[in-house]
């Protein structure tokens, strides 16, 4: 498998994500005045994709996040991009894919770090079809693990940090004014939201000035690949509120 990169995923739940741009340019009066109605915290804790034909690599990741709640898995996989910015953020939608020589629906490996008696325990899991039955896992540093199934000259390569900034971080490299909102309000959480009870909060809240009156939830953030008419790969979507001017 050539061309893979690492996918490092911390599983998380949440009901619902709050999505709101940066900038007062990119949510258009369109996108504003939709009348679709938020939905219930529980509509969105369940598996994606049920009773699909087609379940795209998106909705599998997600249900593995599901299933395995408190973990962190690394797959390898690849990344194609698209040109299409559906929101005019800065952000191209994306879509995984397994390589060119991988010809299965499913992934060919998932590596499972959890965290037991305070120590990390890794598990590999081998799709059916390469025939996996043991494996010898060896730590190479920087973090990256090399898994060599038994009577093979072919590794596959994980690393199980995910890589995180801290939101001062992530703000200093947003320009001024996309980041500075009416009344000096700093991105990303100008309505100082607290970290429990976000989704009832927020219908709740009657915002101030630039805010949509009438909320509304997107079930489609960044998920049509290649442009608007394609396969749609995302699972999440977004409580809009408005375009935060």
């Amino acid at each position: 498998m050539k061309n893979l990169v690492l996918l490092v995923l911390v599983s998380m739940i949440y009901a619902d994500s709050i999505a709101c741009s940066t900038s007062g340019k990119t949510v258009s009066r369109k996108t504003m005045i939709n009348t679709k109605r938020p939905r219930q915290p529980a509509q969105a804790i369940q598996h994606f994709s049920v009773g699909a034909v087609n379940v795209s690599l998106e909705s599998k990741l997600a249900n593995l996040l599901l299933d395995n709640v408190g973990v962190i898995i690394s797959i390898p996989i690849a990344i194609a991009k698209s040109d299409y910015h559906p929101f005019r953020d800065g952000q191209s939608n994306a879509k995984m894919n397994l390589g060119q020589t991988w010809n299965k629906t499913d992934f060919l490996v998932v590596g499972i770090q959890k965290i037991s008696n305070g120590k990390p325990i890794r598990i590999y899991t081998f799709h059916s079809s390469l025939q996996v039955s043991s494996y010898d896992e060896k730590n190479i540093g920087d973090g990256f693990y090399q898994v060599t199934p038994k009577g093979w000259n072919d590794s596959f390569y994980f690393n199980f940090n995910p890589s995180i900034s801290k939101i001062e971080s992530f703000i200093k490299n947003v320009p001024t004014d996309q980041r500075t909102f009416s009344g000096n309000r700093i991105a990303p959480n100008l309505e100082n939201i607290g970290s429990t009870g976000a989704f009832e909060t927020l219908k709740k809240k009657i915002f101030g000035e630039g805010f949509n009156s009438d909320p509304f939830f997107n079930d489609n953030v960044h998920g049509l690949f290649p442009n608007e008419k394609g396969e749609k790969t995302a699972v999440g979507g977004g409580l809009y509120v408005g375009n935060c001017r």
